[in-house]
C-alpha cells in the first residue's frame, strides 16, 4: 500500500469491483475466490450504514 490519501469506502468498493471483474475474466482458481470473498466481507461494515 502506498502512502497516498485513504480511499473512501465507496472508492474502495468500486476499486474492488474493477479488480473482481478483471480476475473473473481470467478464470481465477478457487483459492483466489476465497481471498476475494474475505475482502468483500471486510467491506460489509461500510455497507451497513
Amino acid at each position: 500500500m502506498g502512502g497516498g490519501e485513504a480511499m473512501s469506502p465507496w472508492e474502495g468498493y468500486l476499486r474492488a469491483l474493477e479488480v473482481w471483474e478483471h480476475l473473473v475474466a481470467q478464470r481465477p482458481a478457487p483459492g483466489d475466490l476465497l481471498v476475494i470473498e474475505e475482502a468483500i466481507l471486510q467491506l460489509r461494515p461500510y455497507s451497513a450504514r
